[in-house]
Formats: C-alpha cells, structure tokens, sequence
C-alpha cells in the first residue's frame, strides 16, 4: 500500500482526469480515491428485536454499476451492514469474518457482540493515519441475555450502542423519522412503547418508498431482515428502478 503522495507522483501512462474538463489533475485527495456508491441502510431496536434494511443498489455519480448488490452480511450469528465506499465495506467484512474465526480457534469460546464491537473499532482505527475504510456500519448481535443490540460505527471506529442508525444517501430523509418514530424525540407526555415486528415491516417500506422516490441513489430492491432471539427472517421488496 503506497501513500496519496506516492500515488500523485506516479509517472506513466495512468492518469486521474478531472470529469469537467477532463485534464489531467496535477493535485489528488482522498476523494479522488474513493466511490462513494450510496445507496442507504437503516437499522433500529424494538424490544425484543432488531430490524435491519437496505437497499440493493450500487451506484457510482450518477451510473447504475449493480442493481442487486446487497449491504447487508450474516455470519456466525451477527449481522453486517453498512455504506460508503463497496470494496472497503467487503474489506471490513472479510476481516471482521477473520477476526471471530481466530478468536474462537484460540479462546474457544463464542465472541460476544461487545468483543466484536471492539474488534470491528480496531480495524477501522487501524487506518486512521493512511487511507481510511470509508463505510458507515452498523454491527447487529446478541448480549449475555440473549438480548438484540445495535451498534453503530463511523469510518474512524467511533461507535455507540444505540436504538436506531440511518446511512447513506437517504438518511437526512429517514433519520428524523426514526428520531420521532422511535426515539420520540420532539413529543411531549408521549412513553415510550415497542413497535410491533409487522409496524416496523410497514414504517420500513414506508421509508424506502418515499427515499426512493426523491433520491436516485436508493433504489431496485430493498431486503429487510428483523433479526430475533431465536433467529432471523428475511424479505425482498421491489423499489423503484429508474
């Protein structure tokens, strides 16, 4: 792995064009090393479950590469899901796989979600001085109670538990409607109560169909997975395709 300077000073003929005027560029950033290929993922907790959604679209400006990449990734009993830049987010994937195999070789025990929490930080905080991994994550696992829990984490490996995430292209639409809707932020005299795993089926499609609507990188199919205690189910919706 060479460094951005490295890379600018390459001599040959491999060139970064700019798309406007298309000259060559003289001067690179991160950006010009990253796609950001969108699409959105939302994930919230109920009281006795977690649901998980995306979309199916795979996006690079404003070209369609793929309308049937998933996002969202189970193994081992946990779930996976994330956007940003899709090579890196299959990257943290293929290592995050790496890291629960080795630890339960050596330790012989499962891994909990909290130590695989900290392990998903350390990968991504292991690139905070290079090229960072450019995804925005949500981890999806058990407690020592059997309890689903949500974590959620930026490109740096900053993370929190918390009751509901939206990334991607379509989170400034969907995320206050999950700070309202499940949070209940903004409601006055208002207690808190779970959603049914059919409401939050319905609020789901809701939310895609409307993002789907105004934004070009959300789109084609929208898999939903409500992840429980005692396993978890699985359903593909159409989406707008245009």
């Amino acid at each position: 792995m060479f460094c951005e300077e490295e890379f600018a000073a390459m001599n040959g003929p491999f060139k970064i064009y700019d798309a406007v005027n298309g000259q060559p560029k003289k001067h690179l950033n991160a950006d010009d090393l990253y796609a950001n290929n969108s699409g959105t993922v939302l994930a919230f907790k109920q009281q006795d479950y977690v649901m998980i959604a995306a979309d199916t679209r795979h996006s690079s400006v404003m070209g369609i590469n793929s309308r049937k990449m998933t996002k969202i990734f189970e193994f081992d009993g946990f779930v996976f899901s994330g956007t940003g830049f899709y090579a890196d987010l299959n990257e943290v994937y293929f290592r995050l796989r790496y890291e629960v195999e080795k630890y339960e070789n050596e330790i012989e025990r499962r891994i909990s979600i909290r130590a695989l929490a900290h392990k998903l930080l350390n990968i991504l905080y292991s690139r905070r001085r290079g090229l960072i991994y450019y995804v925005f994550c949500v981890l999806i696992g058990k407690d020592e109670t059997g309890d689903p829990v949500l974590y959620s984490f930026d490109p740096i490996g900053s993370y929190e538990q918390t009751m509901c995430r939206c990334y991607g292209s379509a989170s400034p639409m969907i995320q206050p409607l999950l700070d309202s809707t499940i949070m209940k932020h903004n409601q006055e005299n208002v207690s808190y109560q779970s959603l049914s795993v059919e409401e939050s089926v319905e609020l789901t499609k809701k939310a895609f169909f409307a993002a789907a609507e105004r934004d070009v990188n959300t789109g084609d199919y929208l898999q939903i997975v409500v992840y429980k205690k005692d396993g978890m189910t699985e359903e593909l919706v159409d989406l707008r395709k245009d």
